[in-house]
């Protein structure tokens, strides 16, 4: 992913964890570039793995904890996607446009793809994700299904293909989604990071050319400057 940011968020912002929010693209993704994505989860080999910990789940054959693969956990299948790998590459490049920007979303921990089969679903829970985890970004790869609706602190999103839902503070924030009544339901699910203030490029609001931060911006940012 280019490291290029645009930051809004001042040191004030930083501290207030409770300004929790959530973002809807609505359909912004066509139809064939979620068929692309389904179509490459569908490839990945399927591996055992064991569990290490709580929602922390490695795999049995140590040469495949670093690649891309597929596991079974739940009645769900999920895809885990690594960073450096190709399959990655080529997914941000069809949806790199439409993802969330700013303060919380500006560089990728984290990319998986879960299959929901017919009677699976996510209970409701916060994440025990990453510290350095600040956003969680959803993107419904298909919608002919019956059930599996997501909901996000009390929101309720319909299933259509193509639309992102993305939130802050997913530790602190109650999700879920229902059990699948009938069909197979396909999401891609990407966790973010705050930027690396003294090595990223960002946006110059004024010129609109990549820079880097003043001292006197990343101390606003970090709080240091207080």
């Amino acid at each position: 992913m280019p490291k290029q940011r645009s930051v809004k968020k001042t040191a004030q912002q930083e501290k207030a964890n409770s300004n929790n929010f959530i973002v809807v693209h609505d359909q912004v993704l066509m139809p064939w570039v979620c068929d692309k994505i389904m179509q490459g989860f569908d490839r990945l080999p399927i591996v055992e793995v064991k569990e290490n910990g709580l929602n922390d789940y490695g795999t049995v054959d140590p040469s495949m904890q670093d690649k891309d693969h597929r596991f079974e956990h739940q009645n769900r299948i999920h895809g885990n996607i690594q960073t450096d790998g190709t399959l990655f590459h080529e997914i941000m490049d069809l949806i790199e446009f439409a993802l969330p920007k700013g303060y919380e979303f500006a560089k990728i921990n984290f990319m998986q793809a879960i299959k929901y089969t017919e009677g699976s679903f996510f209970p409701y829970h916060m994440d025990t994700t990453d510290p350095t985890d600040t956003g969680t970004c959803m993107i419904f790869l298909n919608d002919n299904y019956i059930g599996g609706n997501l909901t996000v602190n009390g929101h309720k999103f319909c299933n259509k293909q193509g639309t992102i839902v993305a939130f802050n503070n997913s530790q602190e924030v109650w999700h879920g989604v229902e059990p699948i009544l009938q069909g197979t339901r396909y999401v891609l699910l990407i966790w973010f990071g705050k930027p690396d203030l003294e090595e990223d490029l960002f946006i110059d609001d004024e010129t609109g050319e990549a820079r880097y931060l003043s001292q006197e911006e990343i101390n606003k940012l970090t709080n240091l400057g207080e």
